[in-house]
């Protein structure tokens, strides 16, 4: 079975569909979140939601038919993209002018994700990148931010990168 995960749907909630047979796909399970689901990044079991104004959600899918709300953070602005590398979910808090945009949450603790790091220029930011040890933040008012995050608790000036 292959499943498939819309997500960008700026609707509240997340589907789980069975892509088997693409001329026939099957709905499998959902659930409803409070804001507007705009981007996921799913695992064999999990589905991080960037829930627009409601922040992040954090969905448990191992039982597709069932899922259940594991967490929940809400964001100073609306979070419109995530990427999630290992506990590590890194976001863009795009709209939140004045604010550090790039933050970084440990979601060890699934039921209490916890911010542990903030970095970067006032902007607004979206999409934000991960590869290997940096990230890329690309800033809609213009320009592209790289930061080092081979340890996300360290940040200083000097790891970023302006262009």
């Amino acid at each position: 079975m292959t499943y498939g995960i819309p997500g960008a749907t700026f609707r509240a909630g997340v589907d789980v569909v069975d892509i088997s047979t693409p001329a026939n796909p099957i709905r499998l399970g959902g659930i409803a979140t409070t804001g507007s689901a705009t981007s996921v990044f799913a695992s064999p079991s999990l589905i991080f939601v960037a829930d627009g104004a409601a922040g992040l959600q954090i969905v448990d899918f191992s039982e597709v038919s069932i899922p259940r709300l594991l967490g929940r953070l809400e964001t100073a602005g609306a979070l419109y993209d995530i990427e999630v590398r290992g506990p590590h979910v890194f976001f863009a808090d795009g709209e939140s002018p004045g604010q550090i945009p790039i933050q970084i949450l440990d979601t060890t603790d699934m039921a209490r994700p916890r911010l542990v790091a903030r970095f970067g220029d006032a902007g607004y930011f979206s999409p934000i990148r991960v590869i290997d040890n940096y990230a890329y933040a690309i800033d809609l008012g213009g320009g592209l931010q790289i930061f080092d995050v081979q340890d996300i608790y360290q940040q200083t000036a000097e790891s970023v990168t302006y262009l």
